[in-house]
């Protein structure tokens, strides 16, 4: 006997499949965006494994980001998961979640890790901290660029004044 899992799957699967027909993505490349096993990909649109509140904000913020045209938005993901979103997951309900007040990050649990079935308002807190980490972590890398391409013409400006202090000696 096949065990019918406690959570809609066939909704998820039906969102990644719809992600990946338009998208173009395999369940690797998806995998890939996400930073896991492809075999997890697999799990989740077979039911056999519900994804976890975290792999599932990645997902839809890393979509919403990549792949703007899909509208699959952090929300949508939680709720194809059948995580609660703090009522019912209609259309509406989701569009009405979109249209929230910038969130209030200072009134944020010291541990992120322990919201467990977030309000839409926690949902849309916890997506903007991912595209904030992830503008970060961009724009961290993009001053490391710069800083590196500084220190190289710094250095080819010492080796040019050493030449002409030398040619001047």
């Amino acid at each position: 006997m096949v065990k019918t899992p406690d959570w809609p799957a066939d909704r998820f699967k039906a969102l990644i499949d719809r992600v990946l027909d338009e998208t173009g993505l395999n369940k690797a490349q998806l995998a890939a965006l996400l930073g896991i096993n492809p075999s997890q990909v697999s799990r989740w649109t077979s039911g056999s494994t519900r994804p976890r509140f975290d792999n599932l904000v990645a997902l839809g913020t890393a979509l919403n980001a990549r792949f703007p045209a899909l509208d699959v938005s952090v929300l949508d993901v939680l709720a194809a998961a059948g995580y609660s979103t703090g009522g019912p997951t209609t259309e509406g309900d989701i569009a009405v979640a979109r249209e929230q007040p910038k969130p209030d990050f200072s009134a944020l649990p010291p541990n992120l890790a322990d919201i467990k079935d977030p309000t839409p308002y926690e949902a849309a807190m916890l997506a903007a901290i991912a595209t904030m980490r992830q503008e970060m972590a961009n724009e961290r890398q993009e001053m490391a660029n710069e800083i590196r391409s500084l220190n190289e013409d710094v250095a080819e400006l010492k080796r040019e004044q050493e030449r002409r202090d030398r040619k001047g000696a």
